[in-house]
Parts: structure tokens; C-alpha cells; sequence
């Protein structure tokens, strides 16, 4: 057999494996997750505390979390300190950048006042560097621009509710209520896919209860906190008890939704890893946004495409 043939007898091999691993559940991958409640949280067996404008960083491998952002923090919000500002949507880009919307009109970025403050309403979506403490806006609801219209963005004030990067780039988006985005009407089960480049709106995941494939939510439900893993399963946490993909799961629960099968999986019991103010298990918080750590076979995928390609380059040297 010639080098050429066994390489590609070897890509045949890896790419089906390949396939198959990207098909796997998230379970166990670090989560980035916040919640709505007022009085704050706690989670993890080291009993990290964490209010509603900040976010923790929780290894269920471990059941320990540590402060991911802090909403009073160097890089935090500048007219709400100690005042719960609500997040509610979270996408992590790299390192300490995210992407980030809250519940109300803040501050963020540079100092308060200065010239690299950059000002968010519930309707824009921003990425902040905690590092730099350099804030940029993403995306802007109501100004956004969708052709032929200028601007035509939200049709009214609106709350995004949960952000995702999809592996093509374009943000997915839900809101707290039903809205109209780029001339789409989507409900508050609904997940949205906006290309920011192409400038469109298309409905991403349709949670309408009762269509005729079994598809979508029993009964009419609000999307607290959703994330689009690479494998297109989607993360996602609602208001009230729920049933999707013949999955039951209660508020604060994370689950993982396949689009292809129409099953759900139990990524997260929120009673089993939120805590009261004793330290046990068993508190009931509302997830208001989520980031799932891609899985980890994400890098065994990386590592053995380097390393075809490496051999593909010293068998025609």
C-alpha cells in the first residue's frame, strides 16, 4: 500500500469516530452559569456564594465553582454597584472575554464616566473583556439593521433572555417575551439565528407546543438561559417545570436538547448542586444564563487532525 493510500485509509477511519464523538452529551463539561434570584445563591460542595449580576464558573466533575465575573469587580458594571443587576444571557468567546445582556440600562467598560464606558440597554448584547476591562457593543436590538428597513431591530424594547455563538458565528437569541426581530415574530419559546453579516433573522428552534411531529414544549413555556453546543444540541433552562423531548425537568435544571433525535438529556439538577444558607443541597434557584464548555472531545478531535496532517506533510517531504 502507498503512503498516499494508507493516509487516506486512515481518514476514512478517524473521520466516522470523529462523527460519532461529536455526537456525545456535554455532560461533565464546566459550566458558566448566573441565576435571577435576589437574595442571591450558592452552589458547589466548597459553598462558592454569588449574587444576580455575577457569574460562576461550576465544575460538576468536582462539584466545586469559583467566581467567573464580578458585578463589582475592576471590570463589573459602574452605576449599579451592589444593586443586583441581573444577567441574563452569557456566551464565553476566549480567555475572559464574553459576551454578556442584562436586565436594565448599565455600565460597563474603562472607568465610570470615561471615554471607554460603553452604555447597554436589555436589548443589546455586548462583549467584555475583563482582562483589558474593554467593552464593545455586539449586537443592538433596537438600531440593528435587517434589510430593507433602516433600522428595523426589535419592534419594541425587549429583554434578550439567553445568547449563543453558533459554530458559524451568528448569535442565537431568545427574549423574555414574544418579540419581533428583522420583520421575524418569534414567541418566548423560541430560540432565533441572526447573521450579522447577511443582515437576516431565521427561526432556530421552534418551541411552539403541538406540532404535528411531537417537537417542541408540552405546554407554552419561557426560555430562561439557552447555549448552542458545537455539536448543534442545545443547553437550555426555563421558568417553570417543563417537558421536552420526553424529558420532565423543573426550574433550575439544565438539560441538553438533540434536534436530530427530538431527545433530552439532564445536564444539570439544580437541586442537587444548588445550596441553602445551611450548605445543603437542595435549594431551588432560576438559572437566568448559561455557557457549556465544549465537549471534551473537542480537543482529541483537534489533536488527531494535527496529527494526520503532520504525517500527511512528512510523507511528502
Amino acid at each position: 500500500m502507498t503512503m498516499s493510500r494508507l493516509w487516506r485509509t486512515h481518514l476514512l477511519l478517524v473521520l466516522p469516530c470523529m462523527a460519532l464523538l461529536c455526537a456525545l452529551p456535554a455532560q461533565g463539561a464546566p459550566i458558566i452559569l448566573g441565576i435571577s434570584n435576589s437574595g442571591g445563591g450558592t452552589i458547589g460542595s466548597n459553598l462558592q456564594s454569588f449574587g444576580r449580576g455575577d457569574l460562576v464558573l461550576y465544575d460538576p466533575a468536582t462539584d466545586t465553582a469559583s467566581l467567573y465575573f464580578d458585578e463589582d469587580g475592576p471590570s463589573g458594571f459602574h452605576r449599579d454597584g451592589g444593586n443586583g443587576e441581573t444577567i441574563t444571557a452569557v456566551h464565553r468567546v476566549d480567555g475572559d472575554s464574553v459576551l454578556l445582556s442584562h436586565q436594565r440600562r448599565n455600565y460597563i467598560g474603562g472607568i465610570a464616566g470615561g471615554p471607554n464606558e460603553l452604555s447597554n440597554d436589555p436589548h443589546d448584547v455586548f462583549e467584555i473583556d475583563q482582562g483589558a476591562n474593554l467593552a464593545t457593543r455586539v449586537f443592538s436590538g433596537r438600531n440593528q439593521v435587517f434589510p430593507p428597513s433602516i433600522p428595523n431591530g426589535f419592534a419594541a424594547n425587549e429583554n434578550v433572555n439567553g445568547v449563543s455563538r453558533a459554530p458559524n458565528g451568528n448569535l442565537i437569541i431568545t427574549t423574555t417575551d414574544g418579540a419581533i426581530l428583522g420583520g421575524l415574530g418569534f414567541s418566548q419559546d423560541d430560540l432565533v439565528e441572526v447573521d450579522l453579516v447577511a443582515q437576516t433573522v431565521s427561526l432556530y428552534f421552534d418551541g411552539t407546543p403541538g406540532q404535528p411531529d411531537g417537537r417542541g414544549f408540552l405546554a407554552a413555556e419561557r426560555i430562561d438561559a439557552a447555549h448552542v453546543m458545537p455539536s448543534g444540541n442545545i443547553v437550555l433552562s426555563t421558568d417553570n417545570t417543563a417537558t421536552l423531548g420526553g424529558l420532565t425537568f423543573e426550574r433550575g435544571d439544565l438539560i441538553e436538547y438533540d434536534p436530530s433525535t427530538n431527545m433530552a438529556t439532564m445536564l444539570l439538577q439544580g437541586s442537587s448542586v444548588f445550596r441553602d444558607a445551611s450548605g445543603d443541597v437542595g435549594a431551588v434557584l432560576d438559572i437566568e444564563s448559561v455557557w457549556v464548555a465544549p465537549e471534551p472531545t473537542s480537543l482529541l478531535l483537534l489533536a488527531l487532525g494535527v496529527g494526520l496532517i503532520r504525517r500527511r506533510r512528512r510523507q511528502t517531504a
